[in-house]
Protein backbone atom coordinates (compact mmCIF):
# COMPACT_ATOMS: atom_id res chain seq x y z
CA UNK A 1 0.00 0.00 0.00
CA UNK A 2 2.79 2.53 0.60
CA UNK A 3 4.17 1.85 -2.90
CA UNK A 4 1.00 2.45 -4.21
CA UNK A 5 0.78 6.22 -2.01
CA UNK A 6 4.50 7.37 -3.27
CA UNK A 7 3.34 6.40 -6.79
CA UNK A 8 0.61 8.93 -6.50
CA UNK A 9 2.64 11.12 -4.50
CA UNK A 10 5.08 11.05 -7.60
CA UNK A 11 2.58 11.53 -10.27
CA UNK A 12 0.98 14.41 -8.43
CA UNK A 13 4.54 15.80 -7.98
CA UNK A 14 5.61 15.65 -11.95
CA UNK A 15 1.87 17.39 -12.34
CA UNK A 16 2.23 20.28 -10.26
CA UNK A 17 6.04 20.83 -11.66
CA UNK A 18 4.62 20.42 -15.22
CA UNK A 19 2.29 23.20 -14.34
CA UNK A 20 3.93 25.58 -12.29
CA UNK A 21 6.75 25.52 -14.93
CA UNK A 22 4.23 25.99 -17.87
CA UNK A 23 2.69 28.93 -16.08
CA UNK A 24 6.05 30.76 -15.09
CA UNK A 25 7.15 30.41 -18.85
CA UNK A 26 3.86 32.09 -20.00
CA UNK A 27 4.30 36.14 -20.48
CA UNK A 28 1.23 38.28 -21.34
CA UNK A 29 1.89 38.52 -24.80
CA UNK A 30 1.01 35.31 -25.63
CA UNK A 31 -2.56 34.45 -26.20
CA UNK A 32 -5.04 32.31 -24.58
CA UNK A 33 -7.93 30.38 -24.73
CA UNK A 34 -9.45 31.29 -21.07
CA UNK A 35 -9.27 34.79 -20.32
CA UNK A 36 -6.19 36.51 -18.01
CA UNK A 37 -6.75 39.08 -16.10
CA UNK A 38 -3.48 41.24 -15.36
CA UNK A 39 -2.73 43.48 -12.11
CA UNK A 40 -0.13 46.27 -12.37
CA UNK A 41 2.18 47.91 -9.79
CA UNK A 42 4.34 51.04 -10.95
CA UNK A 43 6.49 53.12 -8.57
CA UNK A 44 7.96 56.64 -8.27
CA UNK A 45 10.27 58.64 -5.88
CA UNK A 46 8.31 61.53 -5.80
CA UNK A 47 5.24 63.26 -7.61
CA UNK A 48 1.91 65.19 -6.59
CA UNK A 49 -1.56 65.01 -6.83
CA UNK A 50 -3.47 68.32 -7.62
CA UNK A 51 -7.60 69.24 -7.96
CA UNK A 52 -7.96 69.78 -11.43
CA UNK A 53 -10.30 73.07 -11.37
CA UNK A 54 -11.57 72.10 -14.42
CA UNK A 55 -13.83 68.84 -13.46
CA UNK A 56 -15.52 68.01 -10.36
CA UNK A 57 -14.07 64.81 -8.42
CA UNK A 58 -10.94 64.75 -10.69
CA UNK A 59 -7.01 65.08 -9.65
CA UNK A 60 -3.70 65.35 -11.73
CA UNK A 61 -1.28 62.90 -10.70
CA UNK A 62 2.03 63.52 -11.68
CA UNK A 63 4.57 60.88 -10.60
CA UNK A 64 8.43 61.87 -11.36
CA UNK A 65 11.19 59.69 -11.24
CA UNK A 66 8.70 56.44 -12.45
CA UNK A 67 10.68 52.89 -12.72
CA UNK A 68 10.98 52.26 -16.30
CA UNK A 69 9.27 48.85 -15.87
CA UNK A 70 5.98 47.84 -14.89
CA UNK A 71 5.35 45.01 -12.83
CA UNK A 72 2.47 42.63 -13.69
CA UNK A 73 0.94 39.31 -12.03
CA UNK A 74 -2.21 37.38 -13.16
CA UNK A 75 -4.94 36.95 -11.62
CA UNK A 76 -5.98 33.92 -9.71
CA UNK A 77 -5.75 30.63 -10.74
CA UNK A 78 -3.05 31.69 -13.15
CA UNK A 79 0.03 32.29 -11.71
CA UNK A 80 1.61 34.12 -14.59
CA UNK A 81 4.28 37.11 -13.81
CA UNK A 82 6.80 39.49 -15.44
CA UNK A 83 8.07 43.36 -16.10
CA UNK A 84 6.50 45.70 -18.99
CA UNK A 85 8.28 48.66 -20.40
CA UNK A 86 6.82 51.41 -19.16
CA UNK A 87 5.90 52.73 -22.40
CA UNK A 88 4.59 49.87 -23.45
CA UNK A 89 2.24 49.98 -20.21
CA UNK A 90 1.21 53.71 -20.79
CA UNK A 91 0.47 52.50 -24.39
CA UNK A 92 -1.93 49.61 -23.50
CA UNK A 93 -3.52 51.75 -20.60
CA UNK A 94 -4.41 54.58 -23.00
CA UNK A 95 -5.68 52.04 -25.51
CA UNK A 96 -7.83 50.09 -22.65
CA UNK A 97 -9.09 53.15 -21.21
CA UNK A 98 -10.25 54.84 -24.68
CA UNK A 99 -12.23 51.49 -25.56
CA UNK A 100 -13.67 49.50 -22.81
CA UNK A 101 -12.78 50.92 -19.77
CA UNK A 102 -13.47 54.45 -20.38
CA UNK A 103 -14.44 55.56 -16.70
CA UNK A 104 -10.58 54.73 -16.06
CA UNK A 105 -9.04 51.66 -14.46
CA UNK A 106 -9.59 51.07 -10.15
CA UNK A 107 -6.51 51.60 -9.02
CA UNK A 108 -4.97 52.05 -5.32
CA UNK A 109 -2.15 54.64 -4.46
CA UNK A 110 -0.19 54.71 -1.65
CA UNK A 111 2.74 56.87 -0.62
CA UNK A 112 4.53 59.04 2.33
CA UNK A 113 2.11 62.56 1.63
CA UNK A 114 3.34 66.30 2.54
CA UNK A 115 6.90 65.29 4.07
CA UNK A 116 10.00 67.69 3.66
CA UNK A 117 12.12 64.75 4.92
CA UNK A 118 11.94 61.29 4.01
CA UNK A 119 9.37 60.23 6.52
CA UNK A 120 5.76 61.23 6.35
CA UNK A 121 2.50 60.21 7.06
CA UNK A 122 1.15 57.01 4.61
CA UNK A 123 -1.78 58.59 2.40
CA UNK A 124 -3.98 55.83 0.59
CA UNK A 125 -5.95 57.05 -2.25
CA UNK A 126 -8.77 54.54 -4.22
CA UNK A 127 -9.28 56.29 -7.27
CA UNK A 128 -10.16 55.58 -11.48
CA UNK A 129 -7.17 56.48 -13.62
CA UNK A 130 -6.88 56.97 -17.18
CA UNK A 131 -5.53 59.49 -20.01
CA UNK A 132 -1.28 58.57 -19.07
CA UNK A 133 1.23 60.43 -20.14
CA UNK A 134 5.17 59.56 -20.43
CA UNK A 135 7.90 61.42 -21.00
CA UNK A 136 10.94 59.12 -20.87
CA UNK A 137 13.43 62.05 -21.32
CA UNK A 138 12.12 63.41 -17.44
CA UNK A 139 10.57 59.89 -16.55
CA UNK A 140 7.63 61.18 -15.22
CA UNK A 141 4.42 59.79 -15.74
CA UNK A 142 0.98 62.34 -15.10
CA UNK A 143 -2.35 60.81 -14.63
CA UNK A 144 -6.08 61.89 -14.82
CA UNK A 145 -7.66 60.59 -11.96
CA UNK A 146 -11.23 60.62 -10.07
CA UNK A 147 -11.80 59.42 -7.01
CA UNK A 148 -13.93 56.65 -6.41
CA UNK A 149 -17.21 57.62 -4.30
CA UNK A 150 -17.37 56.03 -0.73
CA UNK A 151 -13.86 54.41 -1.08
CA UNK A 152 -12.13 57.28 0.54
CA UNK A 153 -12.15 57.62 4.34
CA UNK A 154 -10.13 60.60 4.80
CA UNK A 155 -10.74 64.53 2.54
CA UNK A 156 -8.70 64.83 0.21
CA UNK A 157 -6.57 68.37 -0.13
CA UNK A 158 -6.35 70.63 -3.50
CA UNK A 159 -2.88 69.34 -3.63
CA UNK A 160 -0.32 66.70 -2.22
CA UNK A 161 3.05 66.26 -2.60
CA UNK A 162 4.48 62.45 -2.43
CA UNK A 163 7.36 60.39 -2.04
CA UNK A 164 8.28 56.35 -1.85
CA UNK A 165 4.59 55.98 -4.22
CA UNK A 166 3.11 52.88 -5.29
CA UNK A 167 0.35 52.60 -7.41
CA UNK A 168 -1.32 49.56 -8.10
CA UNK A 169 -3.66 49.08 -11.17
CA UNK A 170 -6.44 46.65 -11.39
CA UNK A 171 -7.12 44.38 -14.01
CA UNK A 172 -6.95 44.66 -17.59
CA UNK A 173 -7.97 41.35 -19.38
CA UNK A 174 -5.35 40.85 -21.95
CA UNK A 175 -7.49 38.06 -23.75
CA UNK A 176 -11.28 38.94 -23.49
CA UNK A 177 -11.73 40.27 -27.21
CA UNK A 178 -8.69 38.06 -28.46
CA UNK A 179 -6.37 41.43 -27.81
CA UNK A 180 -3.22 40.66 -25.88
CA UNK A 181 -0.43 42.70 -25.11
Amino acid sequence: MKVFQKLVLVILGIFMLGTAYAATDAAPTQKKEKAIEYLFIETAQTGDMQKDTTQDNTYIITLKNVDPWVTYFSNVPERITGFMPLQDFVQLLARETQTKYQAGLNSGLIAFANAKEKTGKMSRYILSIKQPEFDPATQTLILKAHIVPGAQKDPIPKEVDFHHISLFIDSICASCAGDNF
